[in-house]
């Protein structure tokens, strides 16, 4: 007799999961664990006072231990305060405590957020749309750039970081009056590199009776300027 074999069942193959490895955890959460690390930490370090000088520095040798004028819950509101103080907080010159709700020195770093959420911003923009690129491809174009110039008084010449100005109504070449007013793009210094560095040529016009409704040719300046912005007497056009 022949004995019963039993049917091979296909089992389903048992997967391993991945182990996931060390994530460094986001910047929200590495600045609430530095607070609350920094919270801690004011709590067991002595509270001190130094003497100052005259001129706000404090006086070595001086440090002696004071007391600490919160109570165990005013440390509590301290620290769920502290986003917000040290954004927008102003201290107080007497108590010299930070708080939203006192009169005082700004103390809060908002304006430096800001700037760096402008300077993202910017980017983030000239990146998605290619601004720089097209500007570059324009300028490359002899025939486009005579349009810019005669037309809106856009000239690749101001400067390496860019100028651009208002449409202006007629055709005609702008003054440096009109180009100074029209402006929208500000011009910004380059602390990390000279003038001569940079290639860069500059003039320096004395006052009189007209300047400003003089033209504004950067031919001219391209001319006469050098590194050193020579003095000339009056605006002129390029020769």
């Amino acid at each position: 007799m022949a004995a019963d074999v039993p049917a091979e069942t296909d089992a389903p193959a048992e997967t391993a999961t991945p182990k996931r490895g060390f994530q460094f955890p986001s910047a929200v959460t590495t600045l609430a664990i530095v607070t609350v690390l920094v919270w801690v930490a004011a709590i067991f370090i002595p509270a001190g006072r130094y003497d100052t000088a005259a001129d706000g520095s404090p006086k070595p040798g001086t440090f002696r231990e004071v007391d600490s004028p919160l109570s165990a819950g005013e440390r509590v509101e301290q620290l769920i305060l502290a986003p917000i103080n040290g954004t927008y907080g102003l201290q107080n010159p007497e108590t010299e405590f930070v708080s939203t709700e006192t009169v005082g020195r700004m103390f809060g770093q908002i304006g430096v957020i800001v700037f760096i959420m402008a300077i993202g911003a910017f980017i983030s923009v000239s990146f998605s749309t290619q601004a720089l690129e097209v500007a570059v491809q324009l300028f490359a174009n002899p025939d486009i750039v005579n349009v810019l110039k005669t037309r809106y008084g856009i000239y690749q010449e101001f400067s390496g970081l860019g100028l651009s100005v208002k449409t202006y109504d007629n055709y005609a070449p702008m003054s440096a009056n009109v180009v100074l007013g029209q402006s929208v793009v500000p011009e910004y210094l380059v602390k990390n590199a000279t003038l001569v560095q940079g290639e860069c040529r500059c003039i320096r016009v004395e006052p009189y009776v007209g300047r400003e409704n003089d033209p504004l040719d950067p031919d001219f300046i391209s001319q006469i300027g050098s590194a050193d912005c020579p003095v000339v007497s009056h605006l002129q056009r390029a020769r």
